[in-house]
């Protein structure tokens, strides 16, 4: 899909292009999303600040500071949306947020090019009180290029 955003100034908001990749893996889809554009640091009152990006709440683990850790396991993605085989992902990223913005955890390299692997980390939340704490977990998957997908669950 061509690039039709010509930036008018430093200080444009980044262009998106639509979804136009997508990997399955156990009924999951990830929808590669394409970046076009780098943000530009302004002092502009007109620059935009980019939108927060934050994980679904639908899987939600407790963390506290006797139990900083969470369990994730999920199953790299090996399709893409014409179940053809993948053959360029690099990477998937393991998120938590605490409900103002997620964080990147872990970043495992992928099995192999094709994806299919099954993935199970211990991840170490970093907790800022004394106090039990909810937290909610998020999966995103890289290719060579780097174009990341949107985040699951």
């Amino acid at each position: 899909m061509p690039n039709s955003h010509t930036p008018s100034s430093p200080c444009s908001t980044p262009s998106i292009r639509q979804p136009g990749t997508f990997v399955r893996s156990a009924g999951v889809l990830f929808a590669l999303l394409v970046v076009l554009g780098g943000l530009t640091a302004c002092a502009s009152p007109q620059a935009k600040t980019p939108a927060l990006l934050r994980c679904p709440t639908a899987l939600k683990a407790t963390t506290s500071p006797s139990k900083p850790t969470v369990q994730v396991s999920y199953t790299e993605p090996s399709l893409n949306n014409t179940n053809a085989p993948l053959k360029t992902l690099a990477k998937t990223t393991i998120y938590y947020d605490f409900g103002d913005g997620r964080v990147p955890a872990q970043e495992i390299p992928a099995s192999r090019p094709t994806g299919g692997g099954d993935i199970r980390q211990t991840v170490t939340i970093p907790l800022t009180g004394q106090d039990e704490q909810a937290v909610f977990i998020c999966v995103t998957a890289t290719d060579t290029e780097g174009h990341e997908s949107s985040t699951i669950p």
